[in-house]
């Protein structure tokens, strides 16, 4: 099993309008299958790719092609792996059985942590009702 978390957050139980228990808000997927861990070469092959991805759009765009051979060095590090995938379980935990109260006071609470992922909770939550 791979599990891949989306944003999560603490949701603190003094956010409610009656008494109950703190909790968690989440966005998770499992991946279930058989796991291969490829070799070296391939592995910098699927760098290249997911680098080529999120550099689309750079100024500057960073090519592990044009990297140093000491800064490649690193990528030793690197485990690339490939899942024949089996089964797949998205699951979400956003408030979802709170009153539009609750539901709309939890998106505000989220928003004024001023912390990245319960910011991003807050947005996920938003998106679910308007």
């Amino acid at each position: 099993m791979a599990v891949f978390t989306g944003p999560h957050s603490y949701i603190s139980s003094s956010w409610y309008d009656h008494e109950n228990v703190p909790t968690w808000n989440y966005i998770a997927v499992h991946v279930y299958g058989k796991i291969k861990i490829v070799d070296y070469e391939t592995a910098v092959e699927q760098l290249k790719k997911l680098v080529d991805k999120y550099e689309m759009n750079s100024e500057n765009p960073v090519r592990v092609e044009d990297l140093s051979a000491k800064t490649m060095r690193e990528a030793k590090g690197i485990f690339g792996f490939e899942i024949e995938i089996e089964e797949i379980q998205a699951a979400k935990k956003l408030s979802q059985n709170r009153d539009d109260f609750n539901y709309k006071n939890i998106i505000s609470e989220l928003e004024k942590t001023k912390n990245a992922q319960s910011i991003a909770v807050a947005k996920e939550m938003s998106k679910c009702r308007k």
